[in-house]
């Protein structure tokens, strides 16, 4: 299999197949490095049967599923690495100081991976995830991190470090503590992805279209009822999204992975709705949490609304997340389609005169808590933002922010001229 694939990947490769936590082992040669080949220990005899009776694809790229022997795997190391065993310490038991691995914590709600890799653009990583704990109620995202060197993992946590505004932590841990979180983080992964009615295609020719897709999937009696195609800088992405009606359609799906799709060979990979749904910025990941709940039709989610903004119900700091606006709150998530309606409002009585500033070039998949985040020590609550949506429901560019008084929206103003949220400046002025 390829060298690059994760332990996701070969997951990925059995979807379907339950494989426990300690059920995967990557296999390193004597010098630390993949040499393409993973053992699979299966909980039951017949996931193994089921495993060897069909092509399997890691990353596009068919491999060769065989037979071993349970003791092979039982004394298998798993991702062999000789600085590690020579740095164990007399009990065993790894130490910091021998690790190259970090952890983030304190980042803000928006962090990709992008922006860890830029934190650290300097000096070389070899592995990197992000995850996230709910603790008293609030989402707490953390980042864990593997240097290819120690002495790059002692300096960064000696280093001051900065998302956008916000000062982030990192501390040192085990290299064993980095494996187990990534195991624990897949399988995470894993338990949302696999009751998933959704799925994302990768590597499609740029000229696809919905039609394409319908008949791509025609031959095995499934047909998609959503279809998202991705786009990148006003470009076809060669990516798509597909929503079928049930979970076990969406498994069907991914039997077709790796097979030819015009001249192209596209990968077929479940995906959570949740993370679909953040990637369309249609909708705030907390929106999982309540989509079992019953909602009223459409049309009586979609007036136009007049007056102060903070008389918008369930507007900005709403239990559906800051991305949602007045059109698509509370909408079933078969009603989530390509053309929600119009989503026109007045603004008219927001904020005080001298206290708005409106902001421009916001990223599309800024939410709330960012552009909070952004203004750092000022005093700025949920229901003083807002953000625009277009007639298609989607984020616009545009938002307004209220103050306290005129004053604090002009030091707002001076202070943070021509700062950035994910890289792109924001121009503000007084509304």
């Amino acid at each position: 299999m390829p060298l690059s694939a994760t332990y996701n990947d070969v997951r990925h490769a059995f979807q379907g197949i339950y494989i426990r936590k300690d059920g995967l082992k990557l296999i390193n040669d004597n010098h630390g490095n993949r040499v393409g080949i993973a053992y699979v220990k299966f909980s039951k005899a017949e996931g193994k049967e089921l495993a060897l009776s069909t092509t399997r694809f890691v990353r596009g790229s068919e491999v060769e599923v065989l037979h071993l022997d349970e003791s092979i795997f039982d004394k298998a190391v798993d991702s062999y690495s000789p600085e590690k065993e020579r740095d164990r310490g007399e009990d065993g038991i790894d130490d910091v100081r021998s690790s190259a691995c970090i952890l983030l914590t304190d980042l803000p709600s928006f962090t990709k991976e992008m922006d860890i890799a830029k934190l650290f653009h300097d000096w070389k990583i070899n592995d990197l995830f992000i995850t996230s704990s709910k603790e008293s109620g609030t989402i707490q995202c953390m980042a864990y991190v593997q240097f290819a060197r120690i002495e790059d993992a002692k300096a960064s946590v000696n280093t001051s470090l900065k998302i956008g505004n916000k000062p982030v932590t990192a501390t040192a841990i085990t290299e064993e503590k980095f494996a187990q979180a990534k195991r624990d983080h897949e399988q995470n992964s894993m338990n949302q992805t696999a009751s998933s009615d959704c799925v994302i295609m990768r590597g499609l020719p740029f000229q696809t279209i919905d039609r394409d897709i319908l008949d791509f999937f025609s031959d095995i009696g499934i047909v998609p009822h959503r279809i998202h195609m991705l786009h990148q800088n006003g470009k076809p992405a060669g990516e798509c999204f597909c929503e079928f009606d049930t979970a076990d359609e969406a498994l069907r799906a991914t039997a077709k992975n790796g097979l030819p799709f015009g001249k192209n060979v596209p990968t077929i990979e479940l995906v959570p709705r949740a993370k679909m749904l953040e990637t369309l910025g249609m909708v705030d990941p907390q929106i999982m949490e309540t989509q079992q709940q019953h909602f009223p039709p459409l049309q009586e989610q979609r007036p136009r609304f007049s007056g102060p903004m903070n008389h918008l119900p369930r507007f900005g700091n709403s239990g559906f997340g800051p991305r949602c606006p007045p059109g698509l709150m509370g909408i079933p998530r078969h009603m989530l389609g390509r053309h929600p309606g119009s989503m026109d409002y007045v603004v008219e009585g927001f904020g005080k005169p001298g206290c708005v500033l409106s902001l421009e070039n916001v990223p599309f998949k800024a939410d709330i808590n960012e552009i909070i985040e952004f203004f750092g020590d000022f005093d700025v609550k949920r229901e003083n933002v807002i953000r625009r949506y277009n007639e298609r429901g989607m984020p616009t560019g545009d938002a307004r922010v209220a103050f306290a008084s005129p004053s604090e929206a002009q030091r707002a103003l001076r202070e943070l001229k021509h700062c950035k949220m994910r890289d792109r400046t924001i121009y503000m002025k007084l509304a």
